[in-house]
């Protein structure tokens, strides 16, 4: 039941039905802990997704705590340096961003975009989203020179995508 609705969380977030997926993964999360064990692969994923559908449905104070989790998970489990670890980092800065907390939110954009630049490359779109949304946290803390930095890089990486 735990696998089933598991995957029927993974569907369910595909079709862009956050609130049903949110049913499903707080379903198959426990049972997937006293099954497989508290660090099972499937319950890291669980975790993830359960942080990923709070975020998605703007819920982010209840979103911190499976991130965090998700994130020590991941970081345990390949380290921090993977396109994994960089994706939760990525939002747990968006979930600190939309909280307020913007120290840990900027801590956290910056280890996104240096894990996406390592992993994915310095043309990678994924790394231009990355430098935009942490663009505009650097305007909210009132850094406007280095949000104009990561905005221009972000546009000549979306440049040299064009021409590709």
């Amino acid at each position: 039941f735990g696998e089933t609705q598991f995957i029927l969380a993974g569907i369910l977030m595909d079709e862009g039905k956050p609130d049903g997926a949110l049913d499903a993964i707080r379903r198959a999360l426990p049972i997937l802990e006293q099954n497989l064990g508290p660090n099972a692969s499937r319950v890291e994923d669980a975790t993830c997704i359960l942080g990923d559908v709070y975020a998605q449905l703007k819920r982010y104070a209840s979103a911190e705590s499976p991130l965090r989790r998700c994130a020590d998970m991941r970081a345990d489990d390949g380290g921090i340096t993977t396109p994994e670890f960089g994706e939760v980092a990525f939002n747990l800065a968006v979930v600190f961003q939309r909280l307020g907390n913007l120290g840990d939110s900027e801590k956290y954009f910056t280890l996104a975009e240096h894990i996406r630049e390592q992993v994915l490359g310095i043309s990678s779109p994924v790394f231009a989203d990355t430098l935009e949304a942490h663009a505009a946290l650097l305007r909210q803390m009132g850094r406007e020179d280095d949000a104009k930095k990561n905005e221009r890089m972000a546009a000549s990486i979306r440049a040299l995508n064009k021409k590709k």
